[in-house]
């Protein structure tokens, strides 16, 4: 299997997987009193497909208590692009 394939399959789980570290990682650094800055997060085309993006993101900064602002959406090229 090529790993494009695998990369493919895992896409929307990894992207998930860096919005809840990336978000325990704001909660912590927030509670220890330490700088807490925006940080981006990309979002893919399969993340559309399987998930409801606004839906995680907002549950998961929810869940940590951030402001919504601490998390920055970057959707990558290939999410707006039309299949051929």
């Amino acid at each position: 299997m090529s790993p494009w394939k695998i990369l493919f399959y895992y896409d929307d789980k990894l992207d998930l997987f860096v919005l809840n570290h990336v978000s325990k990682m704001l909660a912590d650094r927030f509670e220890q009193g330490k700088p807490v800055v925006p940080v981006s997060i990309n979002i893919s085309r399969s993340d559309f497909t399987v998930i409801d993006p606004v839906k995680e993101i907002t549950q998961t900064a929810d869940r940590y208590q951030l402001n919504h602002q601490l998390l920055c959406i970057e959707i990558t090229e290939t999410a707006v692009m039309k299949s051929q």
